[in-house]
């Protein structure tokens, strides 16, 4: 039994790119002192699946990152997490702190602006 009539089916994202890079995450960084006191696992897949979509929809590809990159002091959750273009993704890396013009030339997507229901993107 294989897809979603197998009974352990949740969420149909196990064979894509992002879900392969929340997975590595989460083995790398899944200490407890790294999860956020009010992490919620739905939320996180909603968040990967957008950006699944985004990049179904368009020619750029968009990758899920870490506002406050996990090797300096961020956690695992949904309000450290947005969705950049890749190239911004590459170029921002692992910056910490940003500076004003760093935080406008990164800012991505965030969980807010999915619930509101914004989800164009970026520079």
């Amino acid at each position: 039994m294989r897809g979603d009539k197998h009974p352990n089916y949740k969420h149909g994202l196990c064979n894509t790119k992002a879900y392969g890079a929340y997975i590595g995450t989460m083995s790398r960084r899944g200490e407890k002192s790294q999860l956020a006191d009010d992490f919620d696992f739905n939320k996180v897949i909603t968040f990967y699946q957008k950006c699944v979509e985004m990049n179904e929809d368009g020619e750029e590809v968009y990758v899920v990152d870490h506002i406050r990159p996990l090797n300096n002091g961020g956690v695992i959750g949904q309000d450290n997490l947005q969705i950049l273009p890749y190239h911004l993704n590459a170029e921002k890396w692992c910056k910490w702190p940003l500076t004003e013009e760093q935080k406008t030339r990164y800012a991505g997507v965030t969980f807010e602006q999915l619930e509101i229901g914004g989800a164009s993107c970026c520079a």
